[in-house]
């Protein structure tokens, strides 16, 4: 059987390019998958508390939560690439074609949700002129519910 070593920084570079890349490179599949689909699951959080009062603090929230997860991603991704460091058995996905065919499915799925959550939820608007003065002015920016 071949022995790969896994590189801790590749494992690194491809979860800041897409956070669960480094986790496929380390062969941990399983762990990947979930990396992918919870921050799918928070869309519907977030559109909730775009109509609630809360906005700002759930902003700051959203914020936090997602700098700390894409940090453990990224740690995570690395401490395993160095656990391998020394022998790792190549799986047949370990191939730069897959990780360039993950990296495009997960950029179309976001873009589709972002085209969905703009076209039937919320969608931003910009004033570039001053038809609506006093009450909007140039460059101000509006949130519409269509």
């Amino acid at each position: 059987m071949e022995n790969k070593p896994r590189k801790p920084w590749v494992a690194g570079l491809l979860s800041l390019i897409q956070p669960g890349l480094g986790q496929v490179y380390n062969g941990e599949v399983r762990k990947a998958l979930p990396i992918y689909i919870i921050p799918a699951l928070l869309i519907p959080a977030m559109i909730l508390c775009l109509y609630s009062g809360f906005i700002r603090i759930f902003f700051a929230t959203y914020v936090i939560l997602g700098f700390a997860y894409y940090t453990f991603v990224f740690v995570d991704a690395v401490r395993t690439a160095r656990q391998f460091k020394n022998q790792y058995a190549p799986k047949k996905y370990n191939k730069l074609i897959t990780y360039i065919g993950i990296y495009f499915l997960i950029a179309i799925f976001s873009m589709s949700i972002s085209t969905a959550v703009k076209t039937n939820v919320i969608q931003a608007y910009k004033f570039p002129s001053g038809s609506m003065e006093p009450t909007l002015l140039i460059g101000d920016h509006i949130l519409v519910d269509p």
